[in-house]
């Protein structure tokens, strides 16, 4: 079976905001694509919102969305949108790639795709070892992928060096929070991780692969699943 492609923030390719509602729909119509990937965040009042960053620019400060409320966050940030919006809009054209920017209400959100997608229509992909336990715990069914590429702005040489090695070398990672799948970075997976999943029969969703050549190449690459990237119109042309 040839990969699934992936739409990363919905695919906007410029023309559209990140992770908006506009941004699927055109995306939906214009490329052939399998999943559509959105950022997941929890607002104060355990609102779950569909935006990248962290924070929002309110009163000429950066205010983290967890102290935020949902109107809050929709007053300053307007294209931001909910996720239940997302969700209706992506029903029965593809599947969603909902990933985790936030470890906490994990639970609530995975039930929240399965009420309007069903188990079979999302996935779950996070950073965090701890999400994917509780996941995996609560809802042994539902397929979530442990993410290796975390960035490394504010960690020191002794930090990166062991955060980069848990990502070349996930076993023990991989035995202690058992993802059904791993969402690997394109150059962490060519390091070798991608062979090592494939002999653990794990399967591997690449990101974000924007490179012509690379989507090209990927495109007919059998040892991954799926892969992620910012320019779905062009990969199309590839598949």
């Amino acid at each position: 079976m040839k990969p699934l492609l992936s739409a990363h923030r919905g695919g906007p390719e410029g023309r559209y905001p990140p992770n908006s509602l506009a941004a699927v729909d055109a995306v939906l119509q214009e490329a052939d694509v399998d999943l559509i990937e959105f950022d997941v965040r929890v607002t104060a009042d355990e609102s779950f919102v569909i935006y990248h960053d962290d924070s929002i620019e309110l009163g000429g400060r950066r205010v983290p969305i967890e102290e935020l409320t949902e109107a809050q966050v929709f007053t300053h940030a307007p294209d931001a949108a909910r996720l239940t919006d997302v969700l209706a809009s992506i029903k029965g054209r593809a599947c969603a790639h909902v990933d985790l920017k936030d470890a906490r209400n994990e639970v609530e959100i995975v039930d929240a795709c399965e009420q309007v997608l069903g188990p079979a229509g999302f996935v779950v992909t996070t950073l965090e070892d701890e999400s994917v336990r509780r996941i995996r715990a609560a809802r042994p069914h539902v397929t979530v992928g442990l993410s290796l590429g975390r960035g490394l702005r504010g960690l020191g040489p002794i930090k990166i060096v062991k955060l980069r090695w848990s990502e070349w070398r996930p076993g023990r990672r991989v035995l202690d929070c058992d993802p059904t799948l791993l969402a690997v970075n394109y150059t962490i997976a060519r390091a070798g991780v991608l062979r090592w999943a494939n002999r653990h029969g794990l399967p591997v969703l690449a990101w974000t692969i924007n490179n012509p050549h690379a989507l090209e190449k990927i495109a007919h690459d059998r040892r991954v699943w799926a892969y992620t990237t910012d320019f779905p119109r062009l990969a199309s042309r590839y598949r």
